[in-house]
């Protein structure tokens, strides 16, 4: 093998790595608006006020193992979305499951091809960059449902930085 065959193979090989990386982060976002998705599903939907934290986790249990798209379906349903928002759920589902199930068949090609990598790595940097949006368009729903039944911005912040030094301060990672 001469050296010229030789880097490029260490160029495909960090390529690929690159490119997992990518879409393993992507799939963490996912994940992550998934939770996020099925969080205020419950909330929004199912929780009652003086319920308890079990019974609370006993719904978001259930809500958790709804696939992506029946949760979005139901919260479309109860009508806790607006139509822009239920289309964008719509939308990153598509890509979600196209990232998941058909993008490697989609996009075989894209070691051997420079400009199709950077497609590929473009539009799995849209998708996660789209997540986190979305995360944060619910988590504002959240916010305004909470409110609105009488918890303060003060009591949430509060709440939000305990969580946030718990998960700090636990072993889990």
């Amino acid at each position: 093998m001469c050296m010229d065959e030789f880097t490029a193979r260490l160029k495909k090989a960090d390529d690929l790595a690159e490119l997992h990386q990518r879409v393993g982060f992507t799939i963490w976002q996912l994940q992550t608006l998934e939770e996020v998705a099925a969080q205020y599903f419950v909330l929004s939907t199912q929780a009652t006020n003086g319920m308890g934290e079990m019974a609370g986790n006993a719904l978001l249990s259930k809500a958790r193992k709804s696939t992506f798209g029946g949760t979005i379906a139901k919260m479309a349903k109860s009508g806790v979305l607006d139509e822009k928002l239920h289309s964008k759920l719509l939308e990153i589902l598509d890509q979600r499951n196209w990232l998941v199930h058909r993008s490697l068949n989609d996009s075989y090609y894209a070691l051997q091809d420079y400009g199709a990598l950077l497609k590929l790595v473009t539009r799995i940097e849209n998708i996660a960059r789209e997540a986190m949006v979305l995360m944060k368009n619910i988590a504002s729903l959240a916010e305004v449902f909470v409110k609105d039944r009488g918890i303060s911005s003060m009591e949430i912040d509060r709440m939000t930085k305990e969580l946030l030094d718990e998960w700090a301060t636990s072993d889990a990672y």
